[in-house]
């Protein structure tokens, strides 16, 4: 069975090798060029070869999901009240000066700052799940700015956060060993550009 189940990979994997690669029609996406690859990944399951988009997506995220189950739950009375005993809120009070109010809260931001933090963009980071490339917003930075800027100041006003800013894509990354094997994969997470912006934003302040 495993001699045969080799085989199958080795024939799929030699196939694979032989499509050809062709130019991203995407000029935001860069002029690398692409292999074309009729799935993700291939994955071992119970001695059975799944290429399945959707089988395998489904089995990472259910190894992801349980990934951290044997670690044991932290709950908030092991940091204190009010998690004052919780290494970052500590760390935060001895980097806090003499002077500085114990309280924070973060202030509107401006049309400058803004673009600033556009142009910084690095754009070989991949798009989030709404697909929009970092380099076409860095390109777009002195015209988007200002709309953008109307956002994060709603939003800090308001005390509240775009939900969809916070909807990410997980790619399964392969570590090392059998490369056909799920639990050889770590989750790697992928934000929409315009939250890292944001939250660049934020930071920069709390800085």
């Amino acid at each position: 069975m495993e001699n045969g189940i080799n085989q199958d990979f080795n024939s799929l994997i030699f196939s694979l090798k032989k499509k050809k690669t062709v130019n991203d029609a995407n000029s935001f996406a860069g002029e690398k060029k692409y292999p074309i690859y009729p799935f993700l990944v291939l994955i071992r399951e119970k001695d059975r070869i799944i290429t399945d988009k959707k089988e395998i997506a489904e089995l990472f995220n259910e190894h992801f999901v349980h990934i951290a189950d044997n670690v044991p739950l932290r709950e908030e009375e092991d940091y204190g009240n009010d998690f004052a005993n919780h290494l970052s809120i500590k760390v935060i009070f001895e980097n806090r000066g003499k002077d500085e109010p114990a309280c924070f809260s973060f202030h509107p931001t401006s049309k400058s700052q803004v673009e600033s933090i556009l142009k910084e963009i690095i754009v070989r980071i991949s798009p989030g799940h709404d697909m929009i490339p970092p380099r076409l917003v860095k390109h777009a930075a002195s015209v988007i700015a200002e709309p953008l800027t109307n956002i994060f100041n709603h939003s800090i006003e308001n005390c509240s956060y775009p939900e969809n800013w916070k909807m990410d894509t997980v790619t399964p990354l392969f570590k090392k060993d059998d490369e056909f094997c799920k639990v050889n994969y770590r989750p790697v997470t992928v934000l929409p550009v315009l939250n890292n912006i944001f939250e660049k934003l934020l930071a920069e302040q709390d800085a």
